[in-house]
């Protein structure tokens, strides 16, 4: 159990940093425990497979968003510089499907059917490998959830 604590925590650890190394918006420093506490309670038993941290232009004001995959779920987590922190755990075994579709040049959109007919969405451009290889992981988790 030890073990799953020390690689939790270092996965925290390592997103808390990431959050800090975004070169906008910059975050106060005294807000880092905060976050890395709620991280950690979102995250709560599961064992984290992988991460996103991204930052995003909303209208009027910058955001952060962490996307963590986990053994059981889905989980955004958006930081806002008005100092709003929100969380939404999804269940994998609750979601229904991901999409990949190209809209346009250079853009590629990713819809996330969830159960009750809720939809999340991300627009991103394509040269974005990052964001590609974690919504690949995490459409093979609801492919693999989809088989037990």
């Amino acid at each position: 159990m030890k073990n799953v604590n020390k690689e939790k925590d270092a996965f925290v650890q390592s997103i808390v940093e990431t959050i800090y190394q975004l070169p906008s918006p910059k975050l106060d420093e005294s807000r880092k425990i905060q976050i890395s506490s709620i991280i950690n309670v979102v995250i709560n038993g599961d064992s984290v497979i992988t991460y996103l941290v991204s930052d995003v232009n909303i209208s009027d004001h910058l955001a952060i968003y962490v996307y963590i995959l986990t053994n059981n779920r889905f989980i955004v987590v958006t930081i806002d510089t008005r100092n709003e922190i929100n969380t939404y755990p999804f269940f994998i075994k609750e979601m229904q499907k991901i999409s990949f579709k190209s809209p346009e040049p250079n853009i590629i959109s990713v819809e996330i059917e969830l159960s009750g007919n809720k939809l999340l969405g991300l627009r991103y451009p394509t040269n974005n490998e990052k964001i590609t290889s974690f919504f690949q992981c995490l459409d093979q988790a609801l492919i693999k959830q989809k088989q037990i």
